[in-house]
């Protein structure tokens, strides 16, 4: 967020955030996206990993989509570290998904494993 904020004084822009609030946003279509990714992740485990991939891909097709969409030097570098950052957090979030579903088994609904896949006993 600093890159950003020193991004918008140095344009002269000003910030589009309303609130330092979390889960509020000036456009109610992301705080109902937002309360929408809260709600599936609060499931489980395995689900908050699956929002955890979800919202790291809409990272990425949003930050290439800016990126397609300027020329100025400043922006693109920017952009490209997110999406690096964001590239990095899906390959986590994908290993840990993949890892709890093909290791460990199914998960139980307050995120632990099943106690056959982790002691090999049923």
């Amino acid at each position: 967020m600093e890159a950003i904020e020193n991004l918008l004084v140095m344009y002269n822009i000003p910030n589009p955030l309303q609130s330092d609030e979390i889960g509020k946003y000036a456009d109610e279509r992301f705080e109902t996206l937002y309360k929408a990714l809260v709600a599936d992740g609060g499931k489980s485990f395995a689900d908050a990993l699956s929002v955890g991939v979800k919202i790291e891909q809409m990272d990425i097709k949003d930050l290439q989509e800016a990126i397609s969409k300027t020329n100025n030097v400043d922006l693109k570098r920017v952009f490209n570290n997110l999406m690096q950052g964001s590239e990095h957090h899906l390959k986590a979030f994908s290993a840990q998904t993949s890892e709890n579903q093909f290791k460990y088994g199914k998960m139980n609904q307050k995120g632990g494993t099943q106690r056959r896949a982790r002691t090999g006993r049923g």
